[in-house]
């Protein structure tokens, strides 16, 4: 194979390219445009081809058909150097396991019980990635990851934790004082129902699931609703007395435990199909596998 003699100036016109000016690409990359013009007229002298025209207005560098042909393969290339340095960097230092968690577990389970690990992994050798997104374990975001939903990722180690999750309605303890006894479902409609829009997925159950199983009509002209696009929002306006909102069982535990929300309606509740899991890679490091072996075990205790 051989060498590329022109890496800096394939890099200043994948810049230029991508971002449209030799300025623009001049404060990405660092230097001056004038350098960044130069390195670009360097490959074109070197190839003996025209890289770029101008637009009419002259003030946005335009790349030829052939080089927007070849931009995404450029754009690659150097997305995978990079992250090469990366992981070489990481090479030089200690190594940390890096988890990935979304929001809302991270907040209301993984954290409070972060100390039963500390004689497994150290604190300062532990990352929370929280993202509700799923990371790339090649580019480095994560060396282990917690994920909701229906468990169908092929290539990783996956673990299922927290199976047959439930879903029920609640509200705080001031809340539930100051409003009449809840005698039958019906009543429900009376007070702000708390909508959790987090997960899109019209599989997922709802208030309108919730409703239609227990035989309750659900027009919704005549239900107030407060809705959230983030589970934690959506707990924590219950917790403050919102309104009632329907929760996943293994998010709230602990605020039934403590007291900050209350279970309406004891036994009528609707079964997810959606479940959390703990996957990895398969070839991940030991670390990785302590904490996977460590939540597998944890979340079944539960």
């Amino acid at each position: 194979m051989k060498p590329a003699h022109y890496l800096n100036s394939l890099k200043a016109l994948e810049a230029t390219c991508r971002l449209g000016s030799y300025a623009k690409a001049s404060d990405e990359l660092c230097v001056t445009s004038e350098a960044v013009g130069q390195l670009v007229r360097k490959l074109e002298f070197h190839l003996e081809i025209k890289l770029f025209d101008r637009d009419l207005n002259k003030k946005r560098l335009v790349p030829t058909s052939e080089v927007l042909d070849l931009l995404p393969d450029l754009s690659s290339a150097f997305r995978c150097l990079s992250l090469t340095e990366e992981r070489l960097a990481r090479l030089s230092k200690p190594s940390k396991l890096i988890v990935s968690a979304p929001p809302s577990l991270a907040s209301k389970w993984l954290i409070p019980r972060l100390h039963l690990i500390k004689d497994l992994i150290k604190e300062e050798d532990l990352r929370l990635n929280v993202t509700s997104n799923l990371v790339d374990f090649n580019s480095g975001e994560a060396d282990v990851a917690i994920r909701y939903g229906a468990g169908q990722w092929e290539g990783l180690v996956t673990h299922k934790v927290f199976g047959n999750e439930k879903l029920f309605p609640v509200c705080s303890r001031g809340f539930l004082e100051k409003i009449p006894e809840l005698n039958v479902l019906e009543d429900l409609k009376k007070y702000t129902l708390i909508k959790d829009n987090t997960i899109k997925d019209p599989s997922f159950p709802t208030w309108s699931t919730w409703f239609r199983k227990f035989g309750l009509s659900y027009e919704l002209n005549e239900i107030r609703f407060l809705e959230f696009n983030i589970t934690l929002m959506a707990i924590d306006a219950a917790i403050r007395g919102q309104g009632i909102a329907l929760v996943r069982e293994h998010l709230v535990k602990d605020d039934l435990n403590s007291g900050n929300l209350v279970r309406l309606f004891d036994e009528l509740e609707i079964e997810s199909k959606w479940s959390y899991y703990i996957v990895m890679p398969q070839n991940s490091s030991n670390k990785a596998k302590v904490f996977f072996n460590w939540f597998s075990k944890c979340g079944e205790d539960l």
